[in-house]
């Protein structure tokens, strides 16, 4: 091989070379992009914990951010941020990116004592700061984790109590866990204390995502999966509890409807209500004042009656009185003319007419004359 051929040969092994190079990063460069931002070495690898599953967390620490934003890209926003020390998941689009953080618990599924609701994956660098690592062990308890959106679950069962001890629940659980004889653990709120309660012989188990008493569920807690065949009623799936939502918003809008139509109709009633006893009263007020003035009509009657009858008295007097004067008339044209109102005899005396002797008022005009008149004289 002459030198030319030497150098051309040089050449291409140095760009074999170049390419296995090449090739041999773009592999490590699409691994690392296949295993995700969530399995990044810049975070704590948990893939021995919990199954590979989520896990869940609990400290103390100071938000950065809240953003809508899938998990991978939640993660990618916490290892570009060099304050970031934890990227937390409170539903599959909603990223919480913490500082500052300390006192770390690490559970395998969600919880309420202490909260620890959000998965997410803390930064290698805080690894000194975790004071509680989840069960590397596969967990002997039915899994729950797909029923009432991962939030407790309450049970009702036939069951032997064991023990009753105050506690936290992941000490209660793992208490359960080491008493091969224990089929179930219950907590129970009572005056701001936790209080776990273990059961064997476990039977005709319930389970519901709200605590009730139709029967009894205010206790929550898990079933061993050992317990499985003996469930007689599952907790309401993600799609039951939405259903449910959905009901429950939908009869309380339409009693706020009805309460609301019952109002209106009460208040129109109220105002008839008072239009009529507005009426009542004018009525009442109108009739009043007929009765008065049907009084006053009554004693104008009576007085008039009381008039008329005075006037039929002084009818019947002026009747008579002219019946007396027509009588009078005839008794003085009997009378003789030589002497007034009476009669001369041969002696010249005089006999007087002779009348009765009752008096008589006579009216005249406005006056009233008095005739006297007897068996010896007469006075008009």
């Amino acid at each position: 091989m002459n030198k030319k051929g030497y150098i051309v040969l040089c050449i291409l092994v140095v760009l074999f070379i170049l390419a296995i190079i090449v090739l041999f990063e773009k592999y490590v460069i699409s691994a690392n992009l296949q295993e995700g931002a969530t399995n990044n070495s810049s975070y704590i690898d948990t893939r021995s914990y919990c199954n590979g599953g989520k896990i869940y967390v609990h400290g103390a620490a100071k938000v950065i951010s809240v953003t809508d934003n899938d998990e991978e890209t939640c993660a990618n926003m916490c290892q570009d941020n060099e304050n970031c020390d934890v990227y937390l998941m409170s539903d599959p689009n909603t990223c919480w990116t913490y500082k500052d953080v300390s006192d770390i618990s690490l559970y395998c599924e969600p919880g309420n004592y202490p909260d620890h609701n959000y998965w997410g994956k803390v930064k290698s660098n805080m690894e000194n700061n975790i004071v509680r690592y989840p069960s590397t062990e596969n967990s002997p308890y039915f899994d729950t984790s797909s029923y009432c959106d991962g939030d407790n679950i309450y049970v009702n069962a036939i069951s032997t109590p064991i023990n009753k001890t105050q506690e936290d629940e992941e000490s209660c659980k793992q208490k359960c866990v080491d008493n091969e004889n224990c089929d179930m653990y219950l907590m129970q709120e009572k005056d701001g204390k936790n209080i776990c309660w273990t059961y064997k012989d476990v039977s005709d188990i319930s389970m519901y995502c709200k605590p009730g008493y139709d029967p009894p569920h205010t206790y929550w807690g898990k079933v061993k999966s050992n317990m499985e065949s003996n469930i007689v009623r599952y907790p309401e799936s993600a799609a039951e509890l939405e259903a449910q939502q959905e009901a429950k918003e939908k009869a309380q809008q339409e009693a706020r409807e009805k309460a609301q139509q019952e109002q209106a109709l009460a208040k129109e009633e109220s105002e008839e209500e008072a239009k009529l006893t507005s009426e009542e009263a004018k009525f009442t007020s109108e009739e009043a004042k007929l009765t008065s003035e049907e009084a006053k009509f009554t004693s104008e009657k009576a007085k008039l009656t009381s008039e008329e009858a005075k006037a039929d008295s002084l009818q019947e007097k002026l009747a008579l009185y002219s019946k007396t004067i027509s009588n009078l008339r005839g008794k003085l044209a009997t009378c003789k003319k030589p002497m007034l109102l009476g009669e001369i005899d041969d002696k010249h005396n005089v006999i007087p007419c002779k009348l009765t002797t009752k008096t008589h008022i006579i009216p005249q005009a406005d006056d009233l004359i008095n005739i006297h008149y007897s068996n010896t004289n007469t006075k008009i």
